[in-house]
């Protein structure tokens, strides 16, 4: 993040920082519609949501299976809601995810 936060800085127009959390969808739409105030329509989103608690199953309770899944699941879920709501450009919705 400090990485993105310093490119933008010194002038490069490439590279731009949005926070928002995919898991509340009004987060989501002030984030795409300002990236589609700043540059325009959007063709592609991919959603490679992450969240890392590693245990061995017999050590996995409910709370933390929630805090992996949420970003995955209701952040795939908010971005279609959102990108059929905003995002009229758009080619291509991918989704990532991984379970080890």
């Amino acid at each position: 993040m400090n990485e993105l936060k310093r490119q933008q800085t010194e002038g490069n127009d490439r590279c731009s920082y949005i926070q928002a959390d995919v898991c509340y969808i009004e987060s989501l739409r002030t984030a795409i519609h300002q990236i589609q105030c700043l540059y325009g329509g959007i063709e592609n989103i991919i959603h490679t949501a992450a969240v890392i608690e590693d245990a061995t199953i017999p050590n996995v309770d409910f709370a933390s299976f929630d805090r992996v899944l949420d970003p995955k699941a209701r952040g795939a879920w908010n971005l279609h809601i959102v990108s059929q709501e905003l995002c009229t450009s758009l080619k291509t919705f991918v989704l990532l995810s991984s379970i080890r």
